[in-house]
């Protein structure tokens, strides 16, 4: 069982740029992958797991609210903002956010929310 708390985040799998992803998957299939991060993070004893949809728009000042509510042991990032070309700016602003705000959270990063869990066996 880890106590670590993990915060991961996302962009909501409708947004119309999220389809420029190559071999975009469809909505639905990112909701149901991060249902299922959800119960294998907590079958793998996760007691300190969270996802976050965030709006491209607003994403660093979300996430700033986040940091400042809690230290999180690390922050894993949805392949949306790593692989749509439109949020390139985004990432940066993600990172360098989490890296002002909250220097000793581990950043990780997933291509599909099937790898969370993956991430979250990684946090150190």
């Amino acid at each position: 069982m880890s106590s670590k708390a993990i915060l991961s985040i996302g962009i909501d799998g409708d947004h119309p740029l999220m389809k420029t992803m190559p071999t975009a998957p469809s909505a639905e299939f990112i909701r149901q992958g991060i249902a299922d991060a959800r119960i294998a993070t907590h079958e793998a004893g996760f007691t300190g797991f969270r996802f976050v949809e965030l709006k491209p728009e607003t994403c660093a000042d979300e996430l700033a609210e986040l940091l400042r509510e809690k230290h999180w042991d690390a922050l894993i990032i949805g392949g949306g903002f790593k692989l749509v070309p439109g949020f390139i700016t985004q990432l940066k602003d993600v990172v360098n956010t989490t890296k002002n705000l909250s220097p000793k959270t581990q950043i990780l990063f997933t291509s599909l929310p099937s790898t969370i869990i993956d991430s979250a066996r990684r946090v150190k």
